[in-house]
């Protein structure tokens, strides 16, 4: 499968990212850069079909992970994030990975 998918959650956190204090994006930049995004060749959007009871168990810090661990696999797609510990948990295995891991061992 080629291109790349996101998802209202992982959408929301880049808003919320780019909003805080430490980037200090306006709204307009961040709609802005949502809108290029979206236009990027190999984008799709992904809506959200996973209920709350189809994540795995896990502890309250791990909830928006597993959720999109669970849609990712649902849909036979890979997470891409740059949180080792979570694509080393064992409900995250195969389907969360880091992309930047394997550039980097090719370099």
């Amino acid at each position: 499968m080629t291109g790349f998918w996101t998802c209202a959650i992982s959408e929301l956190g880049f808003v919320r990212i780019s909003l805080s204090s430490a980037y200090g994006a306006t709204w307009d930049d961040v709609q802005e850069s949502l809108k290029k995004l979206h236009a990027r060749h190999g984008h799709q959007f992904l809506a959200d079909d996973v209920k709350g009871t189809d994540a795995p168990e896990t502890d309250s810090k791990d909830t928006t992970d597993a959720h999109l661990v669970a849609l990712a696999k649902r849909h036979g797609l890979k997470l891409a994030t740059l949180d080792t510990p979570l694509a080393a948990k064992p409900w995250a295995a195969g389907v969360a990975e880091n992309p930047l891991r394997h550039s980097l061992k090719s370099s």
